[in-house]
């Protein structure tokens, strides 16, 4: 059996959007002829979000801590000058993932000397853990694969000191592009991007998004209803961003290449305004509803979101709760009447580019719900078009949004609650499908090597220390090598 080796900062029981991708590739990959392991980041501190019912093999994950437990640099330091100038910004970055990659190093080997794949894949954010995998395949001589979650240099909260930052930067990006053998992007226009933007090659390149876990829909099944079935439920699971601030002076600066962005971001549109606008008119329009209409605001959210809310004029109408697990989250997905979705808006020279898709849209299709997506034409667009999944309108269109929310209510009124099936052709999303397809491309990566893999120098013992693992179920001591499947 062929083994691959996982570099993710986040992984179970650690619970972020990113670790259910990569739990997914963990889960499925067994059944597909491939042995998976993970070098992952313990975590400091406890997460906001609740973990999961998902317990991996102790001697398959491989968690340290990632980040030094030292002072952070205030605003007197040395970094905190260098970052207020072009390439000052860029230096700081290298430094700090070169101090990272020196205390991850003898840990990375240690887990390739106990585990011996025959590839790694990198996925991130953050990029440091894409120089990981490029320190493993540099020292083993064995196939990369770069799973970009998110895009790297041109992600939606990055800002560039100046635009000479973000050529260093895609310098940096372009060095690992061109050392893998396979990269894996999540959306139809990230894979654009990588071959327009980046001129990738089509051949190493691949599509392969997120999905949802039908486990969870078979768990979820068994929990009793949440949501009253006499109220009409909206329902919004996840976060939000932080509003752009006034602009100010800022043209001037960018006109000056300070503060670049390579794709123009506007984060207003992942933010509750324009939706409670238009629930406020909805009940202006319809007093009587306020009786019977609830929103579900269900996440780990800042102070300034929870005070946004509280200052609804109808406070009855409006509940806030804090993280669920994923199983409790499908739950009421089944149970809600809509689900709002929001994401940020991104534009190329001008025109709608938005490279992500929010993780749980593949949940929210897979429940049936109707979904309310008030975002710029995208992928995400494409795909609830496609499955006839909901209704889709310009982010900023506040009529449009609260007419969406009357024909709905309506609709309920009329009919009450209906039993919903999956949309036809949604199991593509499947997680054990998307790792199908996963272990379809690294079985033929691994057939057009011409080296035969009983030929990568693997690290020795007496060259990389034991590595100790640091989750509560694991040893304490160091793992042998007879403690690895296969050997």
């Amino acid at each position: 059996m062929k083994r691959l080796l996982i570099i993710a900062e986040s992984f179970p029981p650690r619970r972020t959007s990113g670790s259910f991708r990569i739990e997914g590739f963990f889960k499925y990959l067994p059944e597909f002829g491939i042995q998976p392991a993970v070098f992952t980041a313990s975590s400091p501190t406890p997460e906001p979000y609740p973990g999961c019912d998902f317990h991996p093999a102790s001697h398959r994950v491989f968690s340290v801590p990632w980040y030094s437990p030292g002072k952070r640099w205030n605003s007197f330091s040395a970094k905190a000058i260098l970052r207020a100038f072009p390439v000052g910004w860029w230096l700081v970055r290298h430094i700090e993932r070169r101090e990272i990659l020196r205390r991850l190093t003898p840990s990375l080997l240690a887990a390739a000397s106990e585990f011996r794949p025959d590839a790694v894949l990198a996925s991130g954010p953050p990029p440091v853990a894409y120089l990981l995998g490029e320190l493993l395949h540099d020292a083993l001589n064995i196939p990369l694969i770069l799973d970009f979650r998110d895009p790297w240099s041109a992600f939606h909260n990055t800002y560039y000191r100046h635009w000479v930052d973000y050529l260093l930067e895609r310098r940096c990006e372009a060095r690992l592009l061109r050392k893998a053998a396979l990269i894996l992007a999540n959306t139809p226009t990230s894979a654009k991007m990588f071959r327009t933007l980046l001129n990738v090659s089509s051949d190493k390149l691949a599509v392969l998004t997120n999905g949802y876990d039908e486990a969870a829909f078979v768990s979820a099944e068994t929990i009793p209803p949440i949501f009253p079935p006499d109220q009409f439920t909206i329902l919004y699971s996840g976060v939000f961003t932080r509003p752009d601030r006034h602009p100010g002076i800022q043209p001037f600066f960018q006109f000056l290449g300070f503060q670049y962005q390579p794709l123009r971001t506007c984060n207003n549109l992942r933010w509750p305004g324009y939706f409670l606008d238009a629930l406020k008119q909805v009940l202006n329009d319809y007093p009587d509803w306020a009786k019977t209409l609830r929103v579900v605001f269900v996440g780990c959210f800042s102070q300034e979101i929870r005070r946004l809310l509280k200052s609804f004029p109808i406070p009855s109408v409006i509940a806030v709760r804090s993280p669920v697990s994923e199983t409790v989250s499908v739950r009421m997905m089944l149970d809600a009447n809509l689900l709002l979705l929001l994401q940020v808006g991104q534009w190329h020279h001008g025109r709608d580019f938005l490279p992500m898709i929010p993780g749980k849209l593949y949940s929210y299709l897979r429940s049936g719900t109707p979904i309310l997506a008030p975002v710029q034409k995208s992928d995400i667009w494409n795909l609830i078009r496609q499955f006839d999944a909901g209704d889709v309108m310009e982010p900023t269109d506040v009529q449009g949004i609260a007419e969406a929310i009357k024909r709905r209510y309506l609709a309920w009124q009329q009919r009450g609650a209906v039993h919903r099936l999956p949309p036809p052709g949604i199991q593509m999303f499947e997680r054990r499908e998307l790792t199908r397809r996963l272990s379809e491309l690294l079985h033929r990566l691994w057939g057009s090597q011409r080296s035969s893999p009983s030929a990568t120098a693997y690290p020795t013992s007496s060259s990389a220390p034991h590595l100790v693992f640091r989750n509560a179920t694991a040893s304490t001591g160091p793992v042998s090598p007879a403690e690895i499947p296969g050997h």
